[in-house]
């Protein structure tokens, strides 16, 4: 029993401390603003597939498994779970956006943009690149 608390206290913390565990599949980033981030936590954190999800006040940024779900699943769910920033002009803070990470994600963004737009007219949601992520609540 002893050597049990023995290694338990000098047990190393992970590589990222931030995590609870470690993880060594590739995964992908993709970056959401859909309002107040805390419902979309919820919703993309118990994904299946998405490994990670960091939020900001706006915005949440999540790592996720493409073999197990694909960036354009992710749109489905970030169209279908959000409607008064689509259409609604709100403070920017509360901006409906999509912020991709590459060429591939951009041209999917646009193409999903191009169909829920022919669904609900104008929208007002921002396609832009992702730049430096900072967490809201470290």
């Amino acid at each position: 029993m002893l050597s049990i608390v023995r290694n338990f206290f000098n047990m190393k913390p992970p590589v990222n401390v931030a995590l609870l565990h470690d993880v060594d599949i590739p995964t992908k980033k993709a970056t959401f603003g859909m309002g107040c981030f805390w419902s979309n936590d919820s919703l993309f954190g118990a994904t299946l597939g998405v490994i990670r999800t960091r939020d900001h006040t706006e915005v949440i940024e999540l790592d996720y498994d493409p073999k197990t779900v694909s960036f354009e699943d992710l749109l489905e769910m970030f169209w279908a779970n959000h409607e008064y920033g689509l259409t609604t002009k709100l403070k920017r803070q509360y901006q409906s956006m999509i912020l991709y990470h590459d060429e591939e994600q951009r041209t999917a963004a646009q193409a999903s943009y191009k169909e829920v737009a022919l669904r609900f007219g104008e929208l007002r949601t921002e396609i832009a690149p992702a730049t430096t992520f900072y967490p809201a609540e470290e």
